[in-house]
């Protein structure tokens, strides 16, 4: 052989020892839409990150709860940065990924596959999710821009500390579409925080739902933060749903001729602010349409059936439960009572809806108590979903300077342990445990610890514990 030749063959077998390397990277494939890279282990899922834009196929479930993905601050996102982000297409085929951790209480952008553009992700379940980060994080994904997510289901806790906190998305937007996709979280984060999106522009939600509860500041809902020229269509939530000023049983803010279509929102909501069965506030010509509000929430600065605060908003054929809003500040939608609400309805009320193909009547009152249901999303044994919280905790002025009152309430019989903290989970003050006789008991903060010093101004954490149940809020001192 000459020296050309066998050139020529040392080449060739260092191109197919590099070509079986590669695939030996995943457990089949090459990564084309044709051949993607077969995905069956933690290690295989791990190597994605280096293969951002190529296609790939799950074909077992994973489990990430294992080291050493779930060591130190646990999973590091597929991409971390914005200008590197996932352009492929991860197509899940029905498994889960089990576990999912990170605890990064001081870091940003924490999620699954982190930044996503131009990009697919389908047929996935993650459950056991267990996220803590400062902000700007969602299971799924921290920001994804025209995005197609699709049949993905999420169970689990994810805590942001500051702001932008979604169940399965931080922000989605450039057209990004979310369809026949489902959560059952704790959500827990500062302003725009939500079971879905916390921030939803120029994008869309259809055929979607949230259980759980959700927990913020403001610009909070059972389905998106804030929504701005986006659309969220044929879906629901069933949540409970705490903030100290605006909050919404489906959208925290509708902004810029954002409009709700075809949902409904059953949740227990809890605000001193701006509430509302659909919307904390509407502005911008957004509106609501063919929807309903079966919420209940005892306070609100302004409160409203539908929207809390409107401006330039406008809803049609879209109703509210009186009976379970109770006095309102506003007269947007239109009110009924439970009794005209649900089946038999009054014919005053779901008028010109589509019972035909998009609503399903619930006679029986067995899948909604008695409320419509989405036919493409059916309410499968509502009540064993349907929150029922025992705690109630309120607390007033929120922002505050001088001090804040804390309300708190607990079944008769029950004792009742609270304590504030701050942000680094320091214990700042313990507040007298009692035996609750049913009744509301206030205490007042004044923002000192328990040696009778100053504390610095900041966000805290009001926590409640009684019969099993712990309760949170977040209250901001301003000195």
């Amino acid at each position: 052989m000459n020296s050309a030749l066998l050139k020529l063959a040392i080449c060739l077998s260092l191109f197919m020892l590099s070509v079986l390397n590669l695939n030996a990277q995943f457990s089949g494939g090459s990564g084309s839409p044709g051949d993607p890279y077969l995905i069956s282990s933690a290690a295989d899922f791990d190597n994605v990150r280096n293969y951002l834009g190529s296609t790939f196929l799950q074909t077992a479930d994973i489990d990430l709860g294992v080291a050493p993905y779930n060591e130190g601050t646990g999973w590091i996102p597929l991409t971390e940065n914005v200008d590197y982000p996932f352009t492929g297409t991860y197509e899940g085929a029905g498994h889960h990924i089990f576990n999912l951790t990170i605890n990064a209480p001081d870091s940003p952008y924490r999620s699954l596959f982190g930044f996503g553009e131009n990009c697919s992700v389908s047929n996935l379940k993650l459950e056991g999710v267990s996220i803590h980060a400062s902000h700007s994080s969602g299971a799924l994904f921290c920001v994804c821009k025209n995005a197609q997510i699709s049949n993905i289901s999420i169970s689990g806790t994810i805590v942001g500390a500051l702001h932008d906190t979604g169940g399965i998305v931080a922000t989605a937007r450039n057209f990004s579409q979310l369809s026949n996709c489902s959560t059952n979280m704790q959500v827990s984060g500062g302003h725009y925080s939500a079971g879905l999106v916390s921030y939803l522009v120029f994008s869309s939600v259809t055929d979607s739902y949230a259980l759980g509860t959700v927990q913020g500041m403001d610009g909070c809902g059972g389905l998106v933060g804030d929504m701005s020229q986006s659309t969220l269509q044929n879906s629901f939530a069933i949540s409970s749903i705490n903030a100290a000023y605006v909050i919404g049983g489906l959208v925290g803010m509708m902004n810029s001729t954002s409009s709700v279509s075809n949902c409904f929102a059953r949740c227990s909501i809890s605000s001193v602010g701006l509430a509302g069965g659909i919307s904390g506030t509407m502005s911008g010509d957004s509106s609501i349409i063919n929807s309903y509000s079966a919420s209940e929430f005892p306070a609100g600065e302004s409160k409203g059936g539908l929207a809390g605060g409107t401006s330039f908003g406008d809803s049609s054929n879209s109703y509210y439960d009186a009976d379970l809003a109770g006095e309102v500040s506003n007269s947007f939608g239109e009110a009924r009572t439970t009794q005209e609400m649900v089946e038999p309805h009054s014919p005053n009320t779901y008028v010109d809806w589509d019972f035909a193909v998009t609503w399903q009547a619930d006679p029986g009152h067995l899948n909604n108590s008695g409320y419509p249901y989405l036919a493409v999303n059916p309410v499968s044994n509502e009540e064993e979903y349907l929150p029922q919280p025992q705690l109630s905790l309120v607390c007033y002025p929120n922002p505050f300077n001088q001090s804040t009152s804390i309300a708190a309430k607990a079944p008769a019989g029950q004792r009742v342990e609270g304590a504030i903290y701050n942000l680094r989970g320091q214990l700042i003050k313990k507040l007298a445990p009692y035996q609750s006789s049913g009744t509301k008991q206030v205490f007042s903060w004044d923002g000192r610890d328990d040696s009778g010093r100053t504390v610095s101004s900041g966000v805290y954490f009001v926590r409640l514990i009684s019969g099993g149940e712990t309760m949170g809020k977040r209250v901001v001192l301003i000195r």
